[in-house]
């Protein structure tokens, strides 16, 4: 007797529709900012971990201006190339 195939799993995260659903449930704040350090997207839960009303103000700003110590980000994102 032969197994049957396993189903395509539904709500894989490589279903952008499904990833943004679960960024925006996490506790933990996740953002994306481009290579000069602007937020080009960020979840709910990072707004509120900075005090910001909603995570679309958060879009455009220099990461650096959000951040307690910029230059040892700057250092990190060094060792990280």
């Amino acid at each position: 007797m032969t197994q049957p195939e396993p189903r395509a799993a539904t709500g894989a995260l490589d279903d952008p529709t499904v990833l943004r659903a679960f960024a925006a449930r996490l506790r933990e704040g996740l953002y994306v900012a481009d290579a000069d350090g602007r937020l080009l997207d960020a979840s709910p839960a990072l707004a509120t971990l900075l005090g910001v009303p909603e995570a679309g103000a958060l879009r455009g700003r220099a990461l650096d201006a959000l951040v307690a110590d910029a230059a040892a980000r700057r250092d990190a994102l060094h060792g990280l190339a």
